[in-house]
């Protein structure tokens, strides 16, 4: 007999042992129908929006130190103005000329602000995407969305505060 008709013979009889002697689950159709299950199929329905991380307090400050910013919100565009100082103290201004002083802080995967005169924290989980920050409420789950609008080159002008 020629080696290449014993090593077919034997590569047939190996196959069907093969096949015959594996339950279900470890047949080579059904490891394969699992892999693409369990490791490829999740990537095709994953969104870019669910994978993503909020930014970490260390994120946040490299990205807004220095800055003053503006953010708007899908039903007002002049939500407000923010000054980023050292130390993580801010001012913040609806843009009335009426401006708050306050500090923030990284809670539990959130940046909460909190602002003189005000006891309740205002944490916010922010992402920061390819046009700017995108800002969730998370004081108060599903009620305001805020986003980074533009940069200031000027400090705020408070009536009552100095910046």
């Amino acid at each position: 007999m020629r080696r290449s008709a014993i090593l077919g013979a034997h590569r047939r009889c190996f196959i069907a042992t093969w096949h015959s002697d594996l339950s279900a689950e470890r047949q080579p159709w059904h490891v394969l129908r699992m892999m693409f299950q369990r490791l490829l199929l999740p990537l095709f329905f994953a969104s870019p929006v669910a994978a993503q991380m909020p930014m970490t307090g260390a994120e946040f400050e490299a990205y807004v130190a220095g800055r003053i910013m503006s953010f708007g919100s899908e039903g007002d565009p002049t939500f407000g103005v923010e000054q980023y100082l050292p130390n993580r103290r801010v001012i913040w201004s609806t843009g009335n000329g009426e401006c708050t002083n306050g500090v923030w802080y990284e809670s539990k995967g959130d940046i909460c602000f909190r602002y003189d005169g005000d006891p309740e924290a205002k944490c916010w989980a922010i992402y920061e995407e390819g046009d700017g920050l995108r800002a969730e409420f998370t004081t108060r789950p599903n009620t305001t969305v805020i986003f980074e609008t533009e940069d200031y080159t000027v400090p705020l002008i408070c009536g009552d505060l100095s910046s």
